[in-house]
């Protein structure tokens, strides 16, 4: 036998911060006549408010009723940043064995790991809390990260053969696993000494009624795929495909699923009295069916509960975020079509003809609870839907 084994790793990253000099905004709101000063200026002019009128100036003697237009070069010599940043990495793995001219083994691996986070602080400093009286509640540091780590291996038999040089066959056997994990965790703290310079660690506490926040996902599938190819002498082909999916999407006593499907073609220009006919150059009928399916779904097995932000002499309490669905079923779809394939003029002219019917039983809907239940877009298998054309 012949082996082969093959490995690739890609790895990527990338770093990315904001002009400290703020967005352009900023600046194109600035009016043009306001003379330009240097960054010790907090602002570049103080004015009336256009909402108050001359009477309404005078009479409240034009304390209140100022407007200070801010000095984007004193914001920019602050210490506030906005930055994030990336890192991707992937393995890819391969191994092939040839045990013969006609069998075959093949297995893949794929793991790949990723990784983004974001941070920003807003000083204390700034003109955006000059209407800020309390000084807990001056300046913001916000940080968010997302990682992920997902794999998938598959691994299968693949058989191919000619026989008395007019009958070729294919055989194809796979199983295939699949895992993807992410994690999400960030928080928003307020409150900043004057001379901090963006560590977390100063912050007085976090937004009112906030606490940090984390989330969890884990999402799996396997499958076992089988196919077979037949043709006689390239003019009558068949094609069978049975394949088992299994999924976390799903609920939890409707986790696997059979699809199959079915082809047939002639090849009409392959044909012995087609040989004379040089202003054909292919001329092919198809027909297909087969049932697929969508597994394109956040996982609503089961049930998940949150833990409530406040606290009593009771403790914690818990509420339910999402109702599980464990009898819920796969959305397949029945596909059923007919086609012609021609072209002419050496192939300068092509023509296609395809009639297919599409018939989806059972979908997969979000109905609306009621409002008592504190849930909506509960997963639900109602209705059919059906496509021609």
């Amino acid at each position: 036998g012949i082996f082969n084994f093959s490995n690739r790793a890609y790895v990527s990253g990338a770093e990315s911060a904001d002009s400290p000099y703020g967005s352009f905004t900023d600046w194109a709101e600035v009016n043009p006549y306001y003379r330009l000063l240097d960054a010790s200026h907090k602002y570049l002019e103080v004015v009336p408010s256009p909402s108050i009128t001359a009477k309404e100036l005078i009479f409240y003697n034009n304390t209140n009723y100022n407007e200070a237009i801010p000095n984007p070069y004193y914001n920019a010599s602050l210490s506030s940043f906005n930055k994030s940043s990336s890192f991707n990495l992937q393995n890819n793995f391969q191994a092939i064995a040839d045990f013969t001219k006609e069998l075959r083994f093949q297995i893949n691996a794929q793991i790949n790991k990723s990784s983004t986070e974001s941070t920003s602080f807003i000083s204390p400093l700034n003109t955006k809390f000059d209407g800020v009286e309390d000084p807990l509640l001056k300046g913001e540091y916000n940080y968010s990260k997302l990682s992920g780590l997902s794999y998938t291996i598959n691994a299968g038999f693949s058989y191919a053969k000619i026989f008395g040089e007019k009958h070729s066959f294919t055989g194809n056997l796979r199983a295939e696993l699949y895992q993807n994990s992410q994690s999400v965790n960030g928080y928003d703290a307020k409150g900043f000494p004057s001379a901090a310079n963006g560590n977390p660690a100063f912050a007085y506490g976090y937004n009112n009624s906030s606490a940090p926040n984390a989330a969890n996902s884990l999402t799996r599938r396997n499958s076992i795929v089988a196919s077979v190819n037949y043709s006689y002498d390239r003019r009558y082909n068949i094609d069978l495909n049975f394949n088992i999916d299994g999924s976390t999407a799903f609920g939890s006593n409707k986790r696997y699923s059979p699809y199959y499907s079915a082809g047939l073609s002639w090849n009409v220009m392959n044909e012995s009295f087609m040989k004379g006919v040089n202003w054909i150059d292919n001329l092919r009928l198809r027909g297909n069916w087969g049932i697929t399916g969508n597994q394109n779904f956040n996982s609503v097995s089961n049930s998940v509960y949150d833990y409530y932000s406040t606290i009593n002499s009771m403790g914690q309490g818990v509420y339910l975020s999402g109702l599980g669905a464990p009898d819920l079923e796969w959305q397949k779809t029945i596909q059923t079509s007919l086609g012609l394939d021609a072209a002419f003029m050496k192939n300068r002219l092509n023509f296609y003809v395809n009639v297919f019917q599409k018939v989806t039983d059972p979908l997969v809907v979000a109905i609306t609870l009621p409002s008592s239940t504190g849930l909506s877009n509960y997963p639900f298998n109602a209705g059919a839907s059906t496509v021609k054309g």
